[in-house]
């Protein structure tokens, strides 16, 4: 089966998801890379916490809010556009 998935895998993709070196300036390497990583746990452990306390507060409104909260959150940290000054 894993040998059927790889196979398919490799027929499928294009050329370039087959690398998975890390590189910074890529679309879709950059999340190869130790720093996206770090981010990426931080975005993890904040969904968590979010999670529990939605868990612990059992209502429908503080959950909403909480989830768009932790969302819009989570897509500025995982934010990858560069910043130019004016």
């Amino acid at each position: 089966m894993k040998l059927f998935l790889m196979l398919l895998w490799r027929t499928w993709l294009p050329d370039w998801a087959h690398d998975r070196s890390p590189d910074p300036y890529h679309f879709y390497r950059r999340q190869f890379t130790a720093a996206y990583k770090r981010r990426y746990r931080f975005v993890s452990l904040l969904w968590f916490i979010a999670l529990i306390t939605i868990g612990l507060v059992a209502s429908l409104p503080v959950a909403i809010i909480i989830v768009i909260f932790a969302s819009c959150i989570s897509f500025a940290i995982l934010d990858e556009t560069e910043k130019k000054a004016p």
